[in-house]
């Protein structure tokens, strides 16, 4: 039988309460917020989110949510997207689930507090999971269950989309399709080495393909041996950064779905995350689909070396 959904978005899954605030709180200076609101959160919920509103069939799975409150809201809210399924989404009776505080400075700026982010269980992958989808996209804020769900998606050969990527020599490597990397963590992760010597080591670790993005900078795409292609993304005002990652992610997955050459792909990844930095929330509000092809069309690329 055909696959149910075009993709399986696995991570990190909850409610993400943000916080504005005119200043960081410090230890001798608390600070008062000037607004609070609920957003849905999480990973691998604002891929899923962003792409479902684009109209795949997306199925969402990793973190176990709880029948408490915020897990019984967290299934309210997803309920809203007829294109994205619960059917792998495990809830265990109990459980607190997990959620996140943002707060969000007038730059747009984030800084996040995960409450019960590190021992929430996963929810284990299996291979009907995995042969129900047509693509695979996780993060990594987890463990070895990302490991075995994109070997089991490498197996049964499907593409697999990883994001967050911060070690050259991470396990899930040998069954990635295209990684997904942050320059400022390579940065810090890895200091004194270049863009493309990251590139190379994930490269030469198994992945593909290599994407890396670096805020407001261009993005750099590396496909097979040939020379990184760089996407320049549009200037825009900072709302919320908040998914602006995610959302880069969603834009990829749709591109590959489409069979759009990476670098087109990559290109959509650009254009969503720099749309959705400009207003508040990961997910909450999907960019149009229309303006997201249209600005993606509109992005200067160049050889980069």
């Amino acid at each position: 039988m055909p696959p149910s959904f075009d993709v399986l978005s696995y991570g990190t899954i909850g409610l993400d309460y943000i916080l504005r605030v005119p200043y960081w709180p410090t230890p001798d200076r608390g600070v008062h917020a000037r607004e609070e609101e609920e957003h849905l959160g999480g990973k691998a919920t604002n891929t899923a989110v962003l792409l479902a509103g684009w109209g795949r069939k997306v199925a969402i799975s990793g973190y176990v949510i709880g029948d408490d409150p915020v897990g019984t809201r967290l299934l309210e809210r997803l309920s809203e997207y007829e294109n994205l399924s619960t059917r792998y989404l495990e809830q265990r009776p109990g459980l607190s689930s997990m959620y996140c505080r943002i707060l969000v400075n007038p730059a747009g700026e984030r800084a996040i507090i995960g409450v019960r982010a590190d021992d929430t269980p996963q929810t284990e992958p299996t291979r009907e999971m995995i042969e129900d989808v047509r693509l695979l996209t996780l993060d990594l804020y987890g463990g070895a269950e990302r490991v075995r769900a994109a070997r089991l998606a490498a197996d049964a050969g499907r593409p697999v989309v990883v994001g967050d990527l911060r070690r050259a020599d991470h396990p899930v490597l040998p069954y990635t399709t295209v990684a997904i990397a942050s320059a400022a963590e390579i940065r810090v992760e890895y200091p004194g080495w270049s863009v493309d010597a990251f590139a190379a080591a994930v490269q030469a670790a198994g992945a593909l393909h290599v994407i890396v993005t670096d805020g407001a900078g261009d993005v750099l795409v590396f496909v097979g041996d040939a020379p990184p292609v760089a996407i320049t993304p549009p200037r825009v005002e900072v709302v919320d950064a908040t998914g602006a990652g995610d959302a880069f992610r969603a834009g990829v997955v749709l591109g590959l779905l489409e069979g759009a050459p990476l670098t087109e792909a990559a290109a959509l990844g650009a254009a969503a995350g720099s749309i959705n930095v400009t207003r508040a929330g990961g997910a909450s509000r999907v960019p149009e689909l229309a303006e997201v092809r249209s600005l993606a069309a509109s992005l200067p690329r160049r050889q980069a070396r």
